[in-house]
Formats: C-alpha cells, sequence, structure tokens
C-alpha cells in the first residue's frame, strides 16, 4: 500500500474553490461529498490547504500535492531528524511532558504544484486537524528538488496563526508564504 498520494488541483478536487482537503487520494470524492454536506469528520482528512484570503484556488494554482496518507512514525532516514526535533522541543517544554513514541511525521510536498505570477496566490493557508491531547509542529523543509531521503536541509518553522479558531479546538491553523 502505497504510503502518499497525489491529488491534482483541479475543479472536482475543491470545497467550493476554496481549499483541497488532504487525504487518502481513494476517498478524496468521498470526503469532498461530506465536507459539502457538513457531514465529514476529522477522522477523514488530516488538513486542508488553501490561500490565506480564502479566494479562488483554480486560477492561481495548478499542478498537484503530494501528501502523506497515514504518516511515518518509523523515523528512519529522514524521520530520525524529525524525532531529533521533537525531543528538542520536548525539553524547553517539560511542563507539557509530551508522549514522543506517539510522533508522527506527515508530509506535503510542493514540488509539482505551480502558482500564478499573482504575489498573493502564494500566501497559503495550512490547516491542521489534531485530536484533544494532540499538538501539531509545523516546518518547511527547504532541500533540492532531486533530495528525497536527506536528512539535511535547512527547517523554517511556522507558527500557528490560532489554535483555537471559533472554538474549535480540533484544528490548527498556520498561515505562510511560499519563497
Amino acid at each position: 500500500m502505497p504510503l502518499q498520494n497525489t491529488i491534482s488541483i483541479t475543479k472536482n478536487n475543491t470545497i467550493r474553490d476554496l481549499f483541497i482537503p488532504v487525504t487518502d487520494q481513494d476517498t478524496i470524492g468521498l470526503v469532498i461529498r461530506k465536507l459539502l454536506d457538513n457531514k465529514a469528520a476529522t477522522s477523514d482528512f488530516w488538513a486542508t490547504i488553501g490561500k490565506q484570503d480564502n479566494s479562488s484556488i483554480i486560477k492561481d494554482w495548478n499542478g498537484s500535492i503530494v501528501c502523506s496518507k497515514a504518516g511515518n512514525n518509523s523515523f528512519t532516514d529522514r524521520g530520525r531528524k524529525i524525532n531529533q526535533e521533537a525531543k528538542n522541543l520536548a525539553e524547553l517544554y517539560t511542563g507539557l511532558n509530551p508522549d514522543l513514541s506517539s510522533v508522527t511525521e506527515k508530509f506535503i510536498s510542493l514540488k509539482d504544484f505551480k502558482f500564478s505570477s499573482d504575489p498573493n496566490s502564494r500566501k497559503v493557508r495550512l490547516t491542521i486537524l489534531i485530536k484533544e491531547g494532540e499538538h501539531a509542529l509545523t516546518f518547511l523543509q527547504h532541500t533540492e528538488l532531486s533530495d528525497t531521503k536527506s536528512k539535511e536541509g535547512v527547517f523554517e518553522y511556522i507558527l500557528p496563526e490560532t489554535v483555537d479558531p471559533i472554538g474549535k479546538k480540533d484544528r490548527i491553523t498556520y498561515l505562510f508564504e511560499i519563497p
């Protein structure tokens, strides 16, 4: 079973042209239908990606995103660096006492993603869905496109815009610009 999937930026794979649910491609049609009917559970998808101004993505974005299906918790190759980062951060926040054995790496790759010439098209909103008691650590990892196994690269951490949007404690929203 593949650990990742590719979601094309098409009108059929978006919610009202505004965002893409990040999920298993095999179920994306069902997830979109549930979202449109307000019947989707947070377990149906693990993130959404759209523009910061909540405008249409179809006219400004094309290509596809590659993303995790379930996530990686084996921490081989590149994951060792991520596991070490989680340990370092846990040392800073000793009062939280996080369970590092439950750390799961999930990713979204934008290597096959193209933006329009409008500078606002690069201003992205990423909303990660979490369960009660879970936390998210989000960063951009800058590496060469051909480098798919590196433990190196520059990590650019992204701070959350809000942890509790409109009373919902099941998501964290990040606003950032893609270079």
